[in-house]
């Protein structure tokens, strides 16, 4: 077996278990999943380090935005604070279609 193809098949088994491990994408505040499919096409748009990177912080930012609309307290304030976050993404990735 060579090296790459155990790159590959690693990779391919933590794509695997990204996808077995991930929760829905939708939370039903349109700002929020507006940012989540955004930073979706962004991270495989540019791909390697940056694209890993933005699809862990999707995944904490969904999970995070998740508890918080379940919580009326805190529910109200989530359009704001995901159109910030676009905001801020805009800004740290100019190269994807934002």
């Amino acid at each position: 077996m060579t090296h790459m193809s155990v790159m590959t098949r690693s990779a391919i088994a933590l794509a695997l278990l990204a996808g077995a491990c991930s929760k829905p994408t939708k939370l039903g505040v349109a700002e929020c999943d507006a940012y989540l499919d955004k930073v979706a096409a962004c991270a495989a748009k540019v791909g390697g380090a940056t694209g890993q990177s933005l699809t862990k912080m999707r995944a904490m930012m969904a999970d995070a935005w998740a508890q918080s609309a379940a919580d009326s307290a805190h529910s109200a304030t989530l359009p704001k604070t995901c159109d910030a976050a676009l905001a801020d993404a805009k800004k740290q990735v100019p190269q994807c279609d934002w």
